[in-house]
């Protein structure tokens, strides 16, 4: 019953550190800490040395008990799951967990990076994070892509009361990006631009998920498609294509151009990595952009990938979203309830690009 007690005051002394104590304040002596939370000395004491061995506070003696710079005693654990670099490297994830790696040591965190794969029996690259939680040496767990905390990890975290967030957690007010707004806008820019017979390409799920009637990304663009008077055709809707892997972008295009007698003349595509892909499709057909079809895509701020040809893109700054996303984690480690923030994405007008001259297709076969 006394672990119990002496654990209770040592949590919301902790508490109170982080809410309204810096580094260099003096708490008050034992015997009046005691008092207030009506324990016996030796409680109080054992409370005031689990502060003490988790890098809390220090022990001077013959003065007191002084708060230390905890935010340096303890580091965030940044957690990227495999897919992330593998098999080929998403641009945005990576960009985006450096930079709030960055923005939260700017702000006085110390943050790690730890890049791991959950199999059936074990985590890789877990290891070290595991130990640092057992030693309550974390002061907070972030998934950086979506909620992809091993389930390991979070058994550890939920047992000795390590926070969880996932940095697309709304509910945390976390900032995130409306890909509805971007249909909506993409939609639009196609539609005052000429295209009548417009054409999606969206990212899937990663293989081995149960797909259940149309996703959201689809159900959006028809909508915006119906509010122009346009009707959607579903052949021409490609939303199954693993933007992960190599080459499906290309077949994703392939098959919506080769789906119907006639072609679309405008095309939406809601993946950099996809459009990638299906920019050498275009490019291997023969089709002149923006002649023949008009392109809006979604990309990313500090892509290097050059365009072939003139498009329009809805660009994201993965910059930006990790200085809101570090903002909301700083007031959920300090105790206060953050502001949500809306992410933004910018449109960037086609700009004339090189059209390169018409070629023979080429088959290519994975």
């Amino acid at each position: 019953m006394r672990k119990v007690l002496h654990e209770t005051i040592f949590k919301q002394l902790r508490n109170e550190i982080i809410a309204v104590r810096q580094a260099g304040d003096w708490l008050e002596p034992e015997s009046q800490l005691a008092k207030r939370f009506e324990v016996s000395m030796v409680t109080l004491r054992n409370a005031t040395l689990a502060l003490e061995r988790e890098g809390w506070v220090k022990r001077v003696a013959g003065v007191g008990v002084q708060v230390l710079n905890w935010k340096k005693q303890r580091y965030v654990a940044l957690v990227i799951p495999e897919l992330v670099v593998r098999p080929l490297p998403l641009h945005y994830h990576l960009h985006f967990s450096t930079a709030l790696q960055s923005k939260l040591q700017n702000l006085g965190w110390d943050a790690a990076l730890f890049i791991m794969l959950e199999e059936e029996n074990a985590v890789k690259g877990a290891g070290e994070l595991m130990r640092a939680l057992e030693a309550q040496r974390v002061s907070a767990v972030v998934s950086c892509v979506g909620d992809s905390l091993p389930k390991k990890i979070r058994k550890i975290a939920d047992t000795v009361g390590t926070p969880v967030w996932a940095v697309h957690d709304e509910s945390q007010n976390f900032p995130t990006v409306d890909y509805g707004e971007m249909i909506r806008e993409g939609v639009a820019q196609l539609f005052q631009r000429g295209a009548r017979r417009i054409a999606a390409l969206f990212s899937g799920p990663p293989p081995g998920t149960e797909i259940t009637g149309e996703s959201p990304a689809v159900k959006h663009f028809c909508a915006e498609l119906e509010s122009w008077g346009l009707t959607p055709e579903r052949e021409w809707i490609i939303d199954h294509s693993e933007a992960r892997l190599p080459g499906s972008g290309w077949q994703g295009f392939r098959d919506l151009w080769a789906a119907k007698s006639g072609h679309p003349d405008g095309l939406l595509v809601l993946d950099d990595m996809l459009y990638h892909d299906a920019a050498q499709a275009i490019y291997e057909l023969g089709i002149q952009v923006p002649q023949e079809i008009q392109i809006v895509t979604h990309s990313n701020k500090g892509d290097t990938f050059s365009h072939p040809f003139p498009v329009t893109r809805l660009e994201i700054d993965a910059e930006e979203i990790a200085s809101l996303s570090a903002s909301v984690l700083n007031d959920l480690l300090e105790g206060r309830t953050p502001v949500a923030k809306k992410a933004s994405f910018k449109v960037l007008p086609a700009a004339p690009g090189m059209q390169r001259e018409r070629r023979p297709v080429v088959v290519t076969k994975f």
